[in-house]
């Protein structure tokens, strides 16, 4: 892709039709190593990926709600439902103001994880009603894909994979069958971190994560869908770190994704209607959808018992998804 005859093509495509990429952008570009951030979450290590992704958010929203307590509210209470919603607001709005290139842009995580910080946030959540934490609209990315695979020597990997919307910009590169993504449609206009610029990389919604037991991986998990993979997460690390679900009915159980940072909230049907009327009653406007939608997500999971060492595949029904052991 990224020199000889290919590159070529792309650079060709791209002069003929008023694109901006040219054979010395392709030439420079190349994937770069970042470390991965750490956390903890009732006693387990939780890794994730760090900027220019969206891990760090997870973790983020994983500190504050270990300060509310939420694993003493019973699942798919109103109260639960309000804590979750408000801490991902405030995790997002974070990563909206924050989240960008660190070539260019450099941010120390611990700005955020530090326990001052995610004392303060924990203060700061009304407990009664929904606040506003900003005012961007959410976004999805149907073309984005996540897998695990867990090997027999214990090797673990968790990718997020994406082209952006199912056909990137709509654009095939003649001659090669390539179609061109569309992840700048990610970055801004506006001056900030993500800004459109020269080489900076955008930033993006994946947060392919890993929890372990001591030294040891536990659970891989990950999701599509844009603006809503750090919600889809944490739902599930909740459910079954808090609640000791097991991990498929965590992949299954209702979830919900924040529709901007405002008040707005989309959730599925199976949610029990009164739970939707004290949300509405304490401010939060809530859209409701079919009960079972792949608006919210694909998690893909799998998870090792810490007893007998089996393996255990999650796949979400919500998306063209499965789990197999071979």
């Amino acid at each position: 892709f990224y020199g000889g005859h290919t590159a070529e093509r792309i650079a060709q495509y791209c002069a003929t039709n008023g694109a901006l990429i040219t054979r010395s952008d392709l030439k420079k570009y190349h994937a770069v190593w970042r470390e991965c951030i750490t956390a903890s979450y009732r006693g387990r290590r939780i890794v994730s990926t760090g900027a220019p992704t969206a891990g760090l958010h997870v973790l983020q929203t994983l500190g504050i709600l270990e300060r509310l307590d939420i694993a003493q509210l019973a699942p798919h209470s109103t109260q639960r439902l309000h804590l979750l919603i408000e801490a991902l607001k405030m995790a997002l709005a974070d990563r909206r103001q924050m989240g960008g290139d660190p070539d260019l842009t450099p941010f120390d995580p611990n700005a955020i994880l530090n326990s001052d910080n995610l004392d303060r946030q924990a203060a700061d959540v009304d407990l009664q009603r929904a606040r506003v934490s900003g005012t961007e609209t959410s976004s999805s990315a149907s073309g984005t894909t996540h897998f695990v695979v867990w090997d027999g020597d214990g090797r673990v990997v968790s990718a997020t994979q994406s082209l952006g919307y199912q056909f990137g910009c709509g654009e095939i590169v003649d001659g090669t069958g390539l179609l061109m993504n569309d992840r700048t449609w990610w970055m801004s206009l506006a001056e900030g971190p993500n800004q459109v610029a020269p080489q900076r990389r955008c930033n993006i919604g994946h947060a392919p994560t890993l929890v372990f037991d001591g030294a040891r991986p536990w659970i891989a998990l990950g999701s599509p869908g844009g603006f809503g993979i750090v919600p889809y997460i944490v739902q599930v690390l909740t459910s079954i770190l808090d609640q000791r679900v097991d991990l498929q009915t965590a992949i299954e159980s209702p979830r919900f994704k924040l529709l901007n940072l405002e008040l707005s909230v989309l959730a599925e049907g199976r949610f029990p209607e009164k739970v939707f009327e004290e949300l509405e009653a304490i401010g939060h406007e809530v859209k409701r959808v079919g009960a079972w939608t792949d608006e919210v997500g694909g998690v893909q999971a799998v998870m090792r018992d810490l007893v007998s060492g089996a393996l255990a595949g999650g796949y979400d029904p919500r998306r063209n998804s499965f789990a197999a052991g071979i």
